[in-house]
């Protein structure tokens, strides 16, 4: 006969985080500017560090370039933000922007969504 402890599942190990990379970078030849590079896993674990560092840009800076490379993932919440960051700019007077060099796929379900991304021409 089985014992109650032997028929209790192990409880699943929450995978680790995967890593993001947040990099601030001054717009060349714009005092105003600044470029936010993001790169890893844009998911819903990095929204409110991703926020938080964006909203302090456009709190300094008149234009905000953020420019997503090296992307292995993206979900919905980051583009539900990126949808925010934009109204937030508009009420703000805030020149931002957005590129990247995502795959085709990603990018047509990006711009279906109604967001305006760029593909990184640089």
């Amino acid at each position: 006969m089985a014992t109650a402890e032997s028929e209790i599942p192990n409880p699943q190990v929450p995978e680790a985080v995967s890593p993001i990379k947040i990099v601030l970078e001054p717009i060349k030849n714009n005092d105003d500017g600044i470029t936010i590079y993001l790169e890893g896993q844009l998911t819903i674990n990095h929204v409110e560090e991703i926020q938080r560092k964006v909203e302090l840009a456009m709190s300094q800076f008149g234009t905000v370039r953020i420019v997503l490379q090296a992307v292995e993932m993206i979900d919905l919440s980051v583009v539900q933000l990126f949808f925010y960051l934009t109204r937030l700019a508009i009420e703000d007077d805030n020149d931002l922007s957005f590129e990247h060099d995502l795959s085709e796929t990603s990018t047509t379900r990006i711009v279906d969504a109604g967001l305006a991304i760029y593909p990184n021409l640089a």
